[in-house]
């Protein structure tokens, strides 16, 4: 079963509020567009989350952008890709770690059955401080969007977070009556990198069927 966001007034609601805000949401591959994105990612992730190694594996990343009427990069996030064929993936992600348990495709063995899977993972979430006002109708586009447009490409998209964020991430999706899943059973690994007291991750999805 397909995920379909169908309520035409509701969406319509969504991009109304965008546009008064003066804000647009697409996915680009605009080098200038993107460029812009990694600047701010960049300066959020070393000067307020103190992180100093950058290592996001761009190359072959999709970007999801917000952008303001001056043409700036307020907000955005990226999506890497990989095909799982005869139980192999073809890629490994961001938030993996080759030859460990925190592998996309050993998890999905504890839920699906099926051993050809196209999957995604959304990461490196970030919204410009001067707009976070704005983050829950920001998120709501932003979320309503990638489901709208992967929702024909891939059987999942995987996150991997605090719990706290991926709470709020949940709480987004539930008001676009989208359902998500955390998964408490097969904890993600634990990392040093954001400065929480709680150090365990998290693993966080939406399944397009």
């Amino acid at each position: 079963m397909k995920i379909y966001l169908e309520n035409y007034n509701f969406n319509q609601n969504l991009e109304d509020k965008l546009s008064d805000l003066g804000l647009q949401i697409f996915f680009s591959k605009s080098n200038n567009f993107i460029n812009q994105f990694l600047i701010l990612r960049n300066d959020i992730m070393q000067n307020e989350l103190k992180i100093n190694e950058l290592n996001f594996f761009d190359d072959e990343a999709e970007f999801l952008l917000v952008v303001n009427n001056q043409q700036k990069v307020i907000a955005g996030c990226k999506f890497l890709y990989s095909k799982i064929i005869e139980g192999n993936q073809s890629v490994v992600l961001s938030q993996e770690i080759p030859d460990s348990d925190f592998l996309y495709q050993k998890f999905l063995t504890t839920i699906d059955a099926r051993k050809n899977l196209q999957i995604s993972e959304l990461s490196n979430l970030v919204i410009n401080y001067n707009y976070r006002f704005y983050s829950k109708i920001i998120l709501q586009n932003i979320f309503a969007k990638f489901i709208k447009d992967l929702q024909n490409k891939v059987d999942y998209c995987f996150w991997v977070s605090e719990i706290i964020r991926s709470r709020f991430y949940k709480k987004i999706f539930n008001s676009l009556n989208i359902k998500t899943h955390i998964s408490l059973d097969y904890l993600w690994f634990k990392s040093d990198k954001y400065p929480s007291k709680n150090k365990q991750n998290y693993l966080g999805y939406v399944k397009f069927f």
